[in-house]
């Protein structure tokens, strides 16, 4: 029997980790060292059935050397897997990565599921539905996948999984929305989930322990 393999992996460093001035999400590419670090993937990854992007260009430019070295796999693009997107991008144009990171801890000083900032910006309530339904997605994938995407998402992913696996299965109360974004925020300054550029995570097995219908 073939065992279905379901790997996530950060896309590599990017202009903005670098601490160049922040771009719109969809447009920051990676660095030089960002290619180095795309490359090095190909010496601990095996052929891929199919290999899955955000829409964002680092993400894509971060698999390009799994798909040149495996043309026959298949490409696929997932909508649900973009990173997290809890300040309005106008807000963000121009500003320095030090700008950027205060907006943010303005955000989860919060610690508000359900606060929307508006234009482009989504709720962590409505993120934590995105994140559900690309795990049960994943559940679904045949053979081995490599999945590329984003920090704050992987983290949410791994949060769900290890913490909140009956989350279909649970009354969807303003106070579960708020366990699931305070345990996100303990595992991170806990060190537990402070994930790398181009770093993998292997969800072959925990993925098997969340519920995938409602009871």
């Amino acid at each position: 029997m073939i065992m279905n393999k379901v790997f996530l992996i950060r896309h590599a460093q990017s202009e903005s980790n670098a601490g160049s001035v922040f771009e719109h999400q969809n447009i920051i590419k990676i660095t030089d060292n960002g290619k180095k670090q795309a490359e090095e993937l190909l010496e601990v990854t095996e052929k891929p059935d199919r290999i899955i992007c955000s829409k964002y260009i680092r993400t894509i430019e971060t698999a390009e050397p799994m798909m040149t070295k495996f043309p026959e796999s298949e490409i696929h693009l997932w909508i649900d897997i973009e990173e997290f997107q809890p300040i309005d991008s106008k807000r963000n144009l121009g500003i320095t990565k030090e700008q950027n990171q205060e907006n943010h801890r303005q955000y989860w000083l919060k610690m508000d599921p359900f606060y929307n900032d508006g234009g482009n910006a989504e709720s962590f309530k409505d993120f934590v539905v995105r994140v559900n339904l690309a795990i049960l997605k994943m559940k679904q994938l045949q053979g081995v996948n490599y999945i590329f995407t984003h920090n704050n998402f992987i983290r949410c992913v791994m949060t769900l999984l290890t913490y909140f696996k009956d989350f279909n299965s649970a009354v969807k109360s303003p106070d579960l929305y708020l366990k699931i974004m305070e345990k996100s925020v303990e595992t991170y300054k806990s060190g537990k989930l402070n994930i790398k550029n181009a770093e993998i995570f292997d969800l072959s097995e925990l993925i098997k322990g969340y519920i995938k219908k409602l009871s």
